[in-house]
């Protein structure tokens, strides 16, 4: 399955808070699930605080990718930025350890079902 690393807090508002897009400067032809892995490295420049030790290093859940695009039609899509479009985010109950990489990245099925 493919996977994204975001870093926190972007990860969480991702999957918990209705942020539904990823801005990136460039797009990808990938369509479908993919993974939501949130870096040791933190995003400390945003408004919304420090996110849980706990929520790093780790896949969080996934979300469906359905469009990768310029047109801004979201509060969450920043001007001049590709912006990929999520949707139907679903937070594991439990988070998988989990180191990422740059870049869509692939993670094994059998290996992430035996982490479940």
């Amino acid at each position: 399955m493919k996977a994204l690393s975001i870093k926190q807090p972007w990860a969480a508002l991702i999957l918990s808070e209705g942020k539904n897009v990823e801005n990136r400067r460039r797009g990808t032809d990938y369509r479908g699930h993919l993974l939501i892995h949130a870096p040791q490295k933190v995003d400390e420049t945003t408004p919304f605080g420090v996110i849980e030790p706990s929520g790093t290093g780790v896949i969080l859940g996934v979300v469906t990718l359905v469009n990768c695009t310029k047109v801004v039609s979201s509060e969450w899509h920043e001007q001049g930025m590709v912006g990929w479009y999520l949707k139907d985010p679903i937070v594991f109950a439990k988070a998988i350890p989990w180191r990422g990489q740059l870049w869509l990245f692939d993670v094994p099925a059998d290996e992430l079902q035996e982490l479940m």
